[in-house]
């Protein structure tokens, strides 16, 4: 399987079918392309966040922020996403 280590995380996928196999860590995937509509998550990330795919699947992650959400680190998601490059 495609996998890469980032500090602090262990190892994320780096390609599509890694993300997609069976994980014990909840996973989103989300277009490669702003807006950045969710196309997946697994199992263990509708349990951890209470929300059934059905509910998320075209929606973004941006009906997960809250007043505690940092600006900066959205920024930097987002500049990672726009550069298609791992954080």
């Amino acid at each position: 399987m495609a996998m890469t280590a980032v500090k602090g995380l262990g190892s994320l996928p780096t390609t599509i079918e890694a993300a997609l196999q069976p994980s014990q860590e909840a996973r989103i995937v989300t277009e490669p392309d702003e807006p950045f509509r969710i196309v997946h998550v697994n199992e263990i990330w509708c349990r951890t966040c209470g929300f059934d795919a059905e509910e998320v699947l075209g929606h973004t992650c941006k009906f997960l922020h809250g007043p505690g959400t940092c600006r900066s680190t959205l920024a930097m998601l987002k500049q990672g996403l726009q550069l298609k490059r791992g954080l």
